[in-house]
């Protein structure tokens, strides 16, 4: 008989052990994954609250820079749209006067010298208005009209773009810009346009605008969108860190103390979890875990009374014997 209840004891003991060591190892695997730190944070000792922080503030930095640039780019293309939109209503305010001085003459050309010289007349007092770079007008054979440079009036000008507008009747227009993308200058708009005569090309006009201004709006409008954007982001850093601490970081530091509670053996302690989420499925599982601990616990220690019992009552009754 003593060699069953020794063998018994053992068994009990063994089992004890190995429920311990379950529990211990699912601990340590915890405790390992909870202290693994992203790349970023592996030589540093952070809690996770301030991990969690900095990663916000570095994706809400991320998210500030490519909006910033996305708007940025946005507000360039809008005004240069809106300079083109000018230089064509220039445009339009030479063919104006053009349609009106040949209204009444069926035979007319540029180089005819009254429309000629009317046209040299308002090219004046509109450069001087406007503020052109400059300003050429050019007949189909491409001799010079009427230019802000008078020198070189009744002369040929050579130009690709410009031959092309008057052969094809279409506008174009290029921009004059150094740097690179992420920070671009811009020096000047180039707008070529056909004039019309009587429903027949008659000749082109190139108007060079001005839009150094571009760059102080933009630089304005950058730095008005950038401070914006800084005060949103420390809004949203502040309420997200709160936020986030009390669905991730609480939840998972109440589970840290509560595996040490268990390390020193106690299974009386558990949390209470109100989301549905995978917070909440895990802290029910560990409660679940835990009780299922503190079951095998009792009957283990229950088991193990009722073998101290029989064990010294065996003697007793061999006495009597």
């Amino acid at each position: 008989m003593p060699y069953p209840l020794a063998h018994s004891f053992l068994l009990a003991q063994s089992s004890l052990f190995f429920i311990k060591m379950k529990s211990f190892s699912g601990i340590g695997n915890l405790e390992d994954n909870m202290g693994q730190r992203s790349w970023l944070f592996k030589k540093i000792n952070l809690s996770l609250r301030t991990e969690v922080i900095i990663n916000i503030s570095l994706l809400m930095l991320a998210a500030i820079l490519l909006i910033g640039f996305t708007i940025s780019k946005i507000n360039e293309r809008n005004i240069i749209e809106e300079k083109i939109r000018n230089g064509e209503g220039m445009i339009q305010d030479f063919q104006a006067i053009i349609d009106f001085i040949s209204m009444d003459k069926k035979e007319i050309s540029l180089n005819h010298p009254h429309l000629k010289k009317e046209i040299q007349d308002f090219a004046r007092i509109y450069i001087k208005e406007r503020g052109f770079h400059d300003l050429v007008i050019a007949d189909q054979d491409l001799k010079v009209i009427a230019s802000k440079k008078t020198e070189w009036v009744d002369k040929n000008y050579s130009n690709d773009l410009m031959k092309k507008t008057i052969r094809s009747g279409e506008l174009n227009n290029e921009i004059e810009k150094s740097g690179s993308l992420l920070s671009t200058y811009y020096k000047k708009l180039i707008l070529y346009s056909p004039l019309w005569i009587h429903g027949k090309i008659g000749g082109g006009i190139q108007i060079e605008i001005p839009i150094g201004d571009v760059m102080d709006y933009l630089l304005k409008s950058q730095r008005m969108i950038l401070i914006s954007l800084i005060l949103d982001a420390i809004v949203l850093i502040v309420f997200g860190s709160f936020l986030l601490s009390r669905v991730l970081v609480k939840p998972l530091k109440d589970l840290v103390r509560l595996t040490q509670k268990i390390s020193e053996g106690d299974f009386s302690q558990t949390i209470e979890g109100a989301s549905k989420n995978e917070i909440g499925q895990l802290i029910s599982s560990f409660n679940r875990m835990i009780e299922r601990l503190r079951e095998n616990q009792e009957s283990i220690d229950s088991y193990l009374k009722s073998l101290e019992l029989n064990s010294n009552s065996k003697p007793a009754s061999v006495l009597r014997w």
